[in-house]
């Protein structure tokens, strides 16, 4: 309670701010404190995530001992449709949108029809509709605009700033038809955890069977808090971020760097002994260039395989097996659930247009910034991740079907392949090849 009230002053205090209007010191000073309340954030972070992993271990070793084989499918429905997972949140809201969209023709179209770019200036200047569609992007942003595809890394723009990737999801939804409740959503998910703890409690002996729901009880609450502390981690790396920006904006009017973002080639340090003047200035811009050029030279290098071959400094062999038709691909059980669909390879958020309602979204790993597009997708399939990555949790909320951690799915399947996604026992079954005529 205590390490919230004072993030909260920290937020509140934070966005009242201007750090372009603020002395050199100033900006020194708003570095240190932030920087504090990052540390101290992630460190209850870490504490958090350790408290719910210990407790889904020994929840899960319960279960296998009284369920044997089923007890994998009964953790991914005791851990789903927890409600109020803050994760989920972003997908929710803007379905929600999306459903009060659909209610008013004339919006619906202006919606389906604008582009993405101009959206919000012309909802602004819009009827009353527009303008109260207008208010509720902008309530969004409010609430979930620290949020982006990659929030992890502080280089990554916002939605705040660019909301381009929320607002096309809107009009995704808003051009689909048959949109999902997410109120029924909701209840149905919690419906199905409720069961499942029904059931596996009477597989409890009655002597231990309390113990086994009060560990049950603290374990989901865990995974609650987990994500929020996820949530206010995003937080302050946004708060890094628009500090770094007002550094680099500073440097670059005194013709140390040739634009802002350069400022993420240099490191906390180095920005705040510059800030304080003690740093060598001219050493900054040739580290900058530096890392930038490296930086690009490891970007346009392939991930390694998870298995190959090396000589000397040369890998001889990372050729990944073909798929036959009714081939079935193993992977981690992620989200419960079966879907078939059509591929969708989507490398980065940006190629969200390739995803059609109910296509099978196959990726390189997804985050919490990706969810909303899981709401179109059928289900979802990763080369990495775990069943307590984020982008499961938010999967089961959701209830659309996961497999992750399958090496180079997205060099095995291709787009149009038609698959088999069962998300409850890791399994994808390739159906039909894009390279094969239609039966």
């Amino acid at each position: 309670a205590l390490w919230a009230h004072r993030f909260r002053t920290f937020s509140r205090e934070f966005a009242a701010l201007q750090p372009a209007s603020l002395s050199r010191s100033e900006l020194v000073e708003l570095w240190d404190r932030t920087h504090e309340v990052f540390e101290e954030t992630g460190t209850l972070t870490l504490e958090c995530s350790g408290e719910f992993l210990m407790g889904y271990l020994i929840t899960s070793m319960a279960l296998r001992l009284a369920l044997g084989a089923r007890s994998g499918e009964a953790e991914r429905e005791l851990f789903s449709g927890l409600s109020g997972i803050r994760s989920a949140e972003p997908g929710l809201d803007l379905l929600r949108m999306a459903r009060r969209i659909h209610q008013i023709p004339t919006l619906r179209q202006r919606v389906a029809e604008s582009n993405v770019a101009e959206l919000l200036s012309q909802l602004s200047r819009g009827n009353v509709e527009e303008r109260s569609l207008h208010s509720a992007f902008e309530a969004f942003l409010k609430g979930h605009g620290h949020r982006a595809a990659r929030e992890a890394e502080i280089s990554e723009p916002r939605w705040r700033e660019d909301p381009t990737f929320p607002l096309t999801m809107l009009q995704r939804y808003a051009e689909s038809t048959g949109l999902p409740d997410p109120e029924e959503m909701v209840r149905r998910r919690i419906a199905n955890r409720e069961k499942a703890t029904t059931l596996a409690a009477a597989s409890i002996s009655p002597l231990l069977r309390p113990l086994f729901l009060r560990l049950l009880r603290q374990t989901q609450e865990a995974a609650r808090l987990r994500e929020e502390m996820r949530n206010a981690v995003v937080h302050t790396l946004g708060f890094i971020r628009a500090l770094a920006l007002e550094t680099g904006r500073r440097m670059v009017s005194a013709g140390l760097l040739s634009q802002a973002d350069d400022v993420f080639f240099l490191d906390r340090l180095e920005l705040l002994e510059w800030l304080k003047g003690t740093e060598d200035a001219g050493r900054l811009p040739l580290l900058a260039v530096m890392r930038k050029l490296e930086h690009e030279a490891l970007v346009a290098l392939p991930d390694l395989p998870q298995w190959f071959v090396m000589e000397g400094d040369h890998i001889l062999s990372d050729e990944h097996e073909e798929v036959q038709g009714g081939r079935t691909i193993s992977g981690l059980a992620g989200s419960p659930g079966v879907a078939t669909g059509k591929v969708a390879i989507v490398l980065d958020p940006s190629q969200q247009h390739k995803v059609a309602m109910g296509d099978i979204l196959v990726a390189p790993f997804t985050d919490v910034g990706w969810t909303p597009l899981f709401l179109v997708a059928g289900a979802v399939v990763t080369e990495l991740g775990g069943p307590l990555s984020h982008s499961c949790v938010v999967a089961r909320e959701y209830g659309v079907p996961a497999v992750v951690n399958i090496p180079e799915v997205t060099r095995i399947l291709r787009d149009g392949d038609i698959v088999t996604v069962d998300g409850t026992r890791g399994l994808i079954v390739l159906k039909q090849s894009a390279q094969e005529p239609s039966p």
